[in-house]
């Protein structure tokens, strides 16, 4: 499991945050100095410092941009938390801001000298570690998807099994912030991904060979928990809000959506199959059928074998009357 999670393409660039080697090239730059002589309230505040500078550096010189703007939130979920943890005590919000107000003001700064074309900016509305741990998730389960996706095609029944811890968590997330993503009001989700229909966990199955779908969704407890999982998340009640920090300095809750409506459903878990493809209508019947019959003959193991026993014992009697026919005819 831990060697399957560690290839995601979310852990492996977060990991790269993580990393301290090469800290050494960034001990004498101007902005690690003026965090020494400014920053109190945090241990390690010059390391800190020269891993914002390097992790900077990471970000503008990754090739790929795919996710460029998902990195940027990461970036900047990476340095408030770790200047959570590394707060003297006691922590409370007033020298957490203080601090990372600090670290903002640096980062303005090597954005100011920087020459790329791609910048990413602090984010000075992040506040909460549990609302933000949150976002996290949800934005690595978009980067993560297409690889999951592809996996899914290699081997659904073995992706499954390797995935299946963590999706319970992520779905559900998915299906609560959908409603919020899908915004055109600019909120911390559309702010750093886009197409968020491209990312529903039913859309994967579309990629798993029809027949294989089929008798994997009867069979297959891994399977029938995904699916089980996705019908019961489509019926969670959306998330209508959000946390920002305030002027303040204090966590405010701001409502982005008044109505608790559900978020649009995507129809029963079968109707994969059929959606946008005429072609699939047969085997999403075929499907129900097998699965009611399937459920039907679960539920009923005692009848239907007291059932089938009764027709063998009745064939035996016809077989038995018939060799008793046959014997009379020869003599």
């Amino acid at each position: 499991m831990a060697e399957a999670l560690s290839k995601l393409p979310s852990k492996i660039y977060y990991d790269q945050l993580l990393n301290k080697n090469d800290l050494d090239k960034y001990g004498d730059s101007s902005h690690v100095k003026q965090i020494n002589k400014n920053v109190e309230n945090v241990t390690h505040a010059k390391e800190i410092m020269m891993m914002l500078e390097k992790n900077i550096d990471v970000l503008y010189n990754t090739e790929d941009i795919t996710y460029h703007q998902k990195h940027c939130f990461d970036l900047n979920f990476w340095l408030y938390t770790t200047i959570h943890k590394n707060l003297t005590k006691p922590k409370n919000l007033s020298k957490l801001f203080q601090a990372l107000d600090e670290y903002y003001k640096e980062w303005d700064k090597i954005n100011k000298e920087s020459k790329k074309d791609f910048i990413c900016k602090p984010d000075r509305s992040l506040v909460g570690i549990k609302f933000l741990k949150e976002v996290k998730q949800l934005f690595d389960y978009f980067e993560n998807y297409e690889f999951v996706k592809n996996e899914v095609k290699k081997n659904c029944d073995e992706a499954c099994n390797k995935y299946y811890t963590p999706l319970k968590t992520l779905i559900p997330i998915y299906y609560t912030w959908l409603a919020i993503c899908k915004l055109k009001k600019k909120n911390i989700c559309n702010k750093y991904i886009s197409n968020h229909d491209d990312f529903a966990p039913r859309t994967i199955l579309k990629h798993v060979n029809l027949v294989s779908l089929a008798f994997s969704a009867l069979v297959n407890k891994c399977f029938k928990n995904v699916i089980n999982l996705v019908q019961q998340s489509e019926q969670l009640e959306p998330r209508t809000d959000v946390l920002i920090r305030s002027s303040k300095n204090k966590p405010r809750i701001v409502k982005l959506i008044k109505n608790r409506a559900l978020a649009d459903a995507e129809g029963d878990i079968f109707g994969i199959v059929s959606e946008n493809n005429h072609s699939y209508d047969l085997l999403s019947y075929i499907v129900r059928f097998l699965n009611t019959t399937y459920s039907y003959i679960s539920e009923n193991i005692v009848l239907v074998c007291s059932f089938i026993l009764g027709m063998l014992f009745v064939l035996g009697i016809f077989y038995e009357e018939i060799l008793l026919k046959k014997k009379r005819k020869i003599k």
